[in-house]
């Protein structure tokens, strides 16, 4: 399981990384952010995706490493990405309103 954690939390830095030089090219060039999602989760960027990715790897990981039960890692790790992904997606939201 800890080569599970290790690949999401890659993915998840890949992406983030992928995401960011992605959106600042865009808006160098004056396009509409890019947005995921439907209905009332059209705000989901993809900074905010990865962000969860990346933290549930990274908590899964180390939890595993520490001898933590299985279904005790998936749900703390779960958490922590949920968490991950609030306190991103409340950063970029004050960034972007500072910006207009």
């Amino acid at each position: 399981m800890q080569i599970f954690y290790i690949v999401c939390f890659f993915i998840g830095l890949v992406y983030t990384l992928t995401a960011f030089i992605v959106t600042e090219i865009l808006e160098r060039f004056n396009f509409d952010n890019i947005k995921i999602g439907f209905g009332k989760y059209k705000n989901f960027k993809a900074t905010v995706i990865a962000a969860f990715v990346m933290s549930f790897g990274g908590a899964g990981h180390l939890l595993s490493r520490h001898l933590v039960p299985f279904a005790a890692t998936l749900i703390i790790s779960i958490a922590a990405a949920f968490l991950a992904a609030v306190i991103i997606n409340s950063l970029m939201k004050k960034l972007t309103e500072k910006r207009k």
